[in-house]
């Protein structure tokens, strides 16, 4: 696996990150920094996040996603490959919280790598629609 992460086929790859971004080119920057680089250095640590994983969790989230009850901003690349868009749509179906989903047309799993900006954007109106719905509270000294 290490061998794999020296290689930019690889990384640019479905079996690689290439699936994540609609931009490859953002696979070399501050991602491949944060992301592949500690990888590269020492992959034993993800490895055994892996194994210790619980994927039943997976299969609870849907009563965890009906339990919500405070709003919720979704921001969705159109073209991702792992959680295609119909089955968001089928998802906040079952949610009672108040739903907002934007979906940015052309991008693909990590959304926010790719179109930060957009992203921010989406995130700063859902905030300030939903805090001003809340009285400031008085700090004291």
């Amino acid at each position: 696996f290490k061998i794999l992460l020296r290689s930019k086929a690889f990384l640019r790859s479905g079996f690689g990150f290439g699936g994540c971004f609609a931009d490859k080119a953002t696979i070399e920057g501050e991602f491949f920094e944060a992301t592949v680089a500690p990888l590269r250095r020492d992959v034993s640590g993800a490895l055994a996040q892996l194994r210790a994983g619980d994927l039943d969790i997976v299969d609870e989230l849907a009563e965890v996603h009906e339990a919500l009850d405070m709003p919720v901003l979704l921001v969705w690349g159109d073209r991702d490959p792992f959680f295609p868009l119909e089955h968001v749509h089928e998802m906040v179906r079952s949610w009672e919280a108040p739903i907002t989903l934007e979906v940015l047309e052309g991008y693909r799993l990590l959304v926010h790598e790719d179109a930060a900006p957009q992203v921010a954007g989406h995130m700063r109106r859902f905030l300030r629609a939903h805090t001003q719905a809340f009285p400031r509270q008085a700090t004291s000294a």
